[in-house]
C-alpha cells in the first residue's frame, strides 16, 4: 500500500494508485498517457476484492486487508474527479479508457 501511496502523490493526488507495470510497488511503466492516465485499473481492485470475499467468505480478508485497499483507492477517486458546476456532474478529465484507443480525454471512467 505504501508505494501505491507515493503513486498517487507522484500526481499530487490523495490515496492510492495501483501500479499499470511495477516491480517493486512504484510504477515503472515507460509511457506516461498509460500510467498516469489510464487509471481505470483501480477500479479492477475493489471489483477483484468484491468477487473474493464473496466467492470465499473470507471476511477476515475484508476487515484486515481489503478494507485499507477499499479506501485508500476511493481517495484516489475522489481526489481526481472535480464537479462541473457548468454540466452539473461529476467530471474526470486527461484519461485513456480500458480500450487504450482514445488517450487523454475527458469522461471515459
Amino acid at each position: 500500500m505504501p508505494q501505491a501511496q507515493h503513486n498517487a502523490r507522484e500526481q499530487g493526488l490523495a490515496g492510492a494508485l495501483c501500479p499499470m507495470v511495477t516491480f517493486t510497488g512504484i510504477e515503472c511503466h515507460n509511457e506516461w498517457e498509460i500510467t498516469f492516465e489510464e487509471i481505470h485499473r483501480n477500479g479492477a481492485i475493489p471489483y477483484a476484492i468484491y468477487n473474493y470475499t464473496n466467492y470465499t467468505g473470507d471476511e477476515c480478508y475484508l476487515a484486515k486487508e481489503g478494507l485499507e485497499v477499499l479506501v485508500e483507492v476511493s481517495r484516489f477517486r475522489a481526489d481526481r474527479v472535480h464537479f462541473s458546476k457548468r454540466n452539473g456532474k461529476y467530471m474526470i478529465q486527461g484519461v485513456t479508457g480500458p480500450n487504450e484507443y482514445e488517450n487523454n480525454i475527458n469522461n471515459n471512467w
